[in-house]
C-alpha cells in the first residue's frame, strides 16, 4: 500500500499550515470554506487521524450556516459571519474547478476572478 503524502492547506497570506493549531492561527474563512466545499479540508484531516473531527463535518448540510457550523468545529472564535457570501465563495469555486479542467497553472487560479 502506497503512503499518503500529507499536503499542507494554504492560507490567503501564503502561510501553509499543517496542524490544527496552525489552522486556528492563520484561518482563513475564504480559503477554509472553498477547502471544505472542494472536499480537501476533509483529506486533510483524515489524513491527520482528526476522527472525531471528520464525524462532525460529515453532519453538516450545505446550507448558509455550514460557514457557522464549521468554525463551531475548528473552535474557531471571533469570526464575522455576516460579511462572509457563501454563494460567492461557491460559485468561486466552481469557477476554479471548471478552469482546471482546462489548465492546472497556479498564476491562472491565483487570478480567478480576472478568468473570463
Amino acid at each position: 500500500m502506497a503512503k499518503r503524502i500529507k499536503f499542507p492547506l494554504e492560507m490567503k497570506d501564503g502561510i501553509k499550515v499543517r496542524t490544527l493549531e496552525e489552522l486556528r492561527l492563520h484561518f482563513d474563512v475564504e480559503k477554509v470554506l472553498l477547502y471544505y466545499m472542494n472536499g480537501k479540508l476533509l483529506s486533510w484531516l483524515l489524513d491527520r487521524h482528526y476522527d472525531e473531527y471528520i464525524a462532525e463535518f460529515k453532519k453538516i448540510k450545505r446550507t448558509d450556516n455550514s460557514l457557522l457550523e464549521i468554525c463551531r468545529i475548528l473552535d474557531i472564535k471571533d469570526v464575522d459571519a455576516g460579511n462572509i457570501d457563501v454563494r460567492k465563495i461557491e460559485q468561486k469555486n466552481n469557477k476554479i474547478l471548471k478552469v482546471k479542467q482546462y489548465t492546472d497553472r497556479k498564476e491562472v487560479l491565483d487570478n480567478i476572478d480576472l478568468v473570463a
